[in-house]
């Protein structure tokens, strides 16, 4: 098997011994140290608006490493070289992972909604151990912050639902009451 390294394969010969050759180092190492380095380089270049990390682009490239060693055939079966050369067909398999890579990324970014001071509150004051510390923190409130915390804060809707049309009031309001929940967490030794 040592012969294969010492022969230098066109494209064409490399990925048909890859195929049939599956589980040979030699053939496997060759195609690595000839077409690892473009990869790297060609991941890098797609990802270069993301900033992604060189562990992220190296993460990238053994994915496709392992893909195109879990099942040369599939992969390397479709390379066809009248087309483009070995290198322009891994090139483009790394640019389509790397898309794809970053696309999974982006959405999910989007499912994720930051937790913010308003949420946070509305998690803490639902969350308190004691009944009885929810009430003390409402009755720090005016009758005007206790409905617009119940109502639309707390998520308790009614047919009377409490509702502020201007949106100037209703950031007021909230900082009003984020401002008396910080007071009130210094007061029982919660705040940091």
């Amino acid at each position: 098997m040592r012969a294969f390294t010492n022969l230098p394969l066109t494209d064409r010969q490399l990925v048909d011994a890859c195929i049939a050759n599956s589980a040979s180092e030699e053939i496997w190492w060759q195609l690595f140290s000839r077409f690892h380095a473009h990869l790297l380089r060609t991941v890098r270049s797609e990802l270069v608006m993301d900033r992604a990390s060189p562990d992220r682009v190296e993460e990238i490239v053994q994915k496709l490493w392992c893909a195109l060693f879990a099942n040369p055939s599939r992969l390397l079966g479709l390379f066809d070289e009248r087309r483009c050369s070995l290198q322009t067909y891994l090139g483009a398999l790394a640019k389509r992972r790397a898309r794809w890579d970053a696309q999974r990324r982006q959405s999910l970014a989007h499912r994720e909604v930051p937790l913010t001071e308003a949420s946070m509150l509305k998690l803490a004051v639902c969350e308190f151990p004691e009944r009885i510390l929810r009430e003390e923190f409402l009755a720090c409130l005016t009758p005007t912050e206790r409905d617009f915390f119940i109502h639309e804060l707390h998520g308790k809707r009614s047919p009377q639902t409490f509702a502020i049309r201007s949106p100037g009031y209703r950031r007021l309001l909230l900082s009003r009451i984020l401002h008396k929940w910080h007071v009130y967490l210094e007061g029982h030794g919660c705040a940091g």
